[in-house]
């Protein structure tokens, strides 16, 4: 609810690891507040958000979660590659390995040679992808990115998209989006403009 208005409403919905699921809808549906909620950013007026974890039952934890914003946030005067680094980084590895793992996450997103450029040099399109190569560097078991490809060409659109839909069946990847081509490799749609 917003100022006594009820702003989102889900009845009931389950994403599974190993499979990409997406979060459609029209602008103002929900979809970035529907990933807030899960991500434990913003509270629910009612219900609750349950993440089954071998044994552990209850709400994910920050140490879950790997974040994709619409907007990259990258650190403008550090490097790509640093930048990157952080995700693995934030888990507790160590500096030589983070750094091992953020070149291997910028070969996946197809930007392994502009590790050394100053996160300020690169393209909307480019920070997008460093942001996606990030969350790929932290080995944690969920991915939650908003509208990762809303910035991008055809070409890396389509890039990111199977990123997401190759990742590792221990990861659970769930993507608000209005773009077709990553909604086409969605195993399951939770559709917000649907009553």
């Amino acid at each position: 609810m917003f100022g006594g208005r009820v702003v989102l409403k889900v009845g009931h919905a389950t994403f599974q690891s190993g499979a990409i699921s997406g979060i459609i809808g029209p602008s103002g549906s929900g979809k970035s507040t529907l990933l807030s909620i899960i991500a434990g950013f913003l509270q629910p007026a009612t219900g609750k958000v349950e993440y089954r974890d071998g044994g552990r039952l209850g709400p994910p934890t920050m140490s879950d979660i790997s974040w994709v914003p619409q907007g990259a946030y990258l650190l403008p005067d550090r490097t790509v590659l640093d930048n990157v680094a952080l995700g693995a980084l934030s888990v507790g590895l160590e500096l030589a390995v983070a750094k091992f793992t953020a070149l291997r996450a910028l070969e996946k997103v197809g930007l392994e040679d502009r590790g050394r450029d100053l996160a300020s040099n690169l393209s909307g399109g480019e920070a997008q992808r460093v942001a996606l190569a990030r969350a790929i560097c932290a080995p944690r078991p969920i991915i939650l990115a908003d509208e990762p490809t809303a910035s991008l060409d055809r070409k890396s659109a389509g890039t990111v998209a199977n990123i997401l839909r190759n990742m590792p069946s221990d990861r659970l990847v769930i993507v608000a989006t209005h773009d077709p081509l990553l909604i086409e490799r969605c195993d399951q749609i939770l559709d917000l403009g649907v009553s």
